[in-house]
Formats: C-alpha cells, structure tokens, sequence
C-alpha cells in the first residue's frame, strides 16, 4: 500500500504532506477492485452488492461551486481546487 501511495504522490507533483489522503485514496480504489486471486470485491462482499466504480485521477484539477452565500452576480460560480481524495460519507468527492 505504502508503494502505490507513493506512485499516487510523486506522479501527481503533490506535497508529501499529503501522503494520508493518498493513503485513504488508494484504500478506496482497491477495495472497489477485485483482488488478482478472487472475482469478487472487498466491497461486495462486506456490502452483498457490486461497487458503483467512477474513478477520477488523484491529484487532478478541479472545480468547485461557490456557495450560495459567497456567489455574486458579477463573479466566478466555481473555483479552481486539486482532487485529493473521496467523502466519506457521500458519493460526492
């Protein structure tokens, strides 16, 4: 795990302090996979369905809406940000 959680930092150019949040990621993305011996998730079997699997690259740009407080009628709707990771509770990112 320690492997690819480098990989996820040094590929994507981000500090090194984020070395949990590339931790949690990796977690994420392999327990939605199948292991190499077995046809089923860690996922499937814990929850008894399959994963919903839409991956995004860690470390990528993206946009977040401003909220409604914040918004103007003359002003950016969305600000820049970097993909650091899934909620936790949510199926939001």
């Amino acid at each position: 795990m320690c492997n690819l959680a480098n990989a996820l930092l040094q590929s994507s150019g981000i500090a090194k302090v984020w070395w949990g949040e590339a931790v949690l990621t990796m977690n994420y993305v392999l327990n939605k996979v199948p292991p190499h011996n077995c046809e089923v998730t860690p996922f499937e079997g814990f929850k008894g369905r399959m994963p919903e699997l839409s991956f995004s690259d860690w470390g990528c740009l993206a946009k977040v809406n401003v909220s409604l407080s914040k918004k103007r009628k003359l002003g950016p709707k969305t600000i820049g940000c970097v993909f650091l990771g899934y909620a936790n509770n949510s199926a939001a990112y």
